[in-house]
């Protein structure tokens, strides 16, 4: 191992839990020398860098706080399944209204029963859920589930603001995201939900799968309408009334452009060319707090990577931040000097 280089090899072995302790250690010494040398790491895939913090900041903090946050009742164990469903999830309702706000962490109310995650930063986080799905918070956004939110009865969660899931598939327990009265039910796919144009319509727009949109009068019985969406096609659902249409999409949505999985290849550019392909792979506007930061540069390749991984993976490697709001993407820090 030499500069900030390391074996991607070794990466995935102590990812996995295969590595030596000796192993082990060679890969956090290098995580800490990187994080204070001033300079990226030097490989091609940054996700691996980001696992690599998550899994040690997890292990520091479980340091520091011992006990971990606990749920009441207990959580059934889930089959993971190879294939994964992707969902998209922009919603502008308040549905909780005693929430208990969290920085990126997980909260339990005794009495309530419930487990509450909420984004109060201003980028996106990722959190896992019990099932190993992920659920990607945009700030404001607040996601709950009850004590038996993960059963065998079943996988519920509800949710206010804007998340993207990547739900782990299993046919025998579908997946179900409660929107006010909306109720979206994953069969496998990758989705979109976002208030259309006032408070009292949301839309949902299938990228790939099927999902399912109806009422939540028919968990009581009673008659509702529904509509099953296939890639390319979405629905209103209006909330007074229940009722619920569906079309084909004919044209590109940015929304959904910003969680569609690239390929990109950065060879030492600055990142002015960066932003410029973000903005070409993603539908976004970026935009610099500091000119500075323009003159930074990148030297990174992601595979089937999606926004805000790339931008986490910036963030860590160029000792940066961003702010995100719909497609307008801040990024913000002390830059670097221009070239000669």
């Amino acid at each position: 191992m030499a500069g900030n280089s390391i074996d991607p090899d070794l990466l995935a072995r102590y990812l996995d839990g295969t590595c030596s302790p000796e192993e082990a250690a060679e890969v956090e010494e290098w995580y800490r020398r990187i994080r204070h040398s001033g300079s990226p790491p030097e490989f091609s895939q940054p996700l691996h860098f980001l696992k690599v913090r998550g899994k040690i900041s997890e292990m520091e903090a479980a340091r520091e706080n011992p006990a971990p946050v606990s749920r009441t009742g207990r959580t059934a164990a889930w089959k993971r399944y190879v294939a994964a469903a992707s969902v998209l999830l922009l919603v502008g309702v308040t549905l909780l209204p005693r929430l208990l706000k969290t920085d990126g962490k997980a909260s339990s109310g005794e009495a309530a029963a419930v487990t509450v995650f909420t984004n109060t930063l201003s980028r996106i986080i990722k959190y896992q859920l019990p099932d190993k799905s992920t659920v990607w918070l945009h700030p404001g956004a607040t996601l709950q589930y009850g004590e038996t939110g993960f059963s065998s009865a079943g996988r519920k969660v509800r949710l206010t603001g804007e998340a993207f899931f990547e739900i782990v598939r299993d046919p025998a327990n579908p997946f179900i995201v409660e929107v006010d009265k909306m109720r979206v039910r994953v069969l496998g796919t990758s989705f979109l939900v976002r208030p259309a144009d006032s408070l009292a319509n949301y839309e949902v727009a299938v990228v790939t799968g099927k999902v399912e949109v109806y009422s939540e009068s028919r968990e009581s019985g009673a008659s509702s309408p529904s509509v099953v969406l296939n890639p390319s096609e979405k629905a209103s659902f209006h909330l007074p009334t229940g009722a619920v249409t569906a079309s084909r999409i004919t044209t590109a949505d940015p929304h959904i452009e910003t969680w569609q999985p690239a390929d990109l290849s950065f060879e030492d550019a600055n990142l002015a060319e960066v932003a410029g392909q973000l903005e070409l792979s993603f539908g976004v506007k970026v935009h610099f707090e500091n000119s500075a930061l323009a003159n930074c540069v990148l030297k990174a390749s992601f595979e089937n990577h999606r926004l805000a991984e790339v931008l986490d993976a910036m963030s860590e490697m160029l000792e940066l931040t961003y702010e995100i709001n719909h497609e307008q993407i801040l990024l913000k820090g002390n830059g670097c000097p221009a070239g000669p």
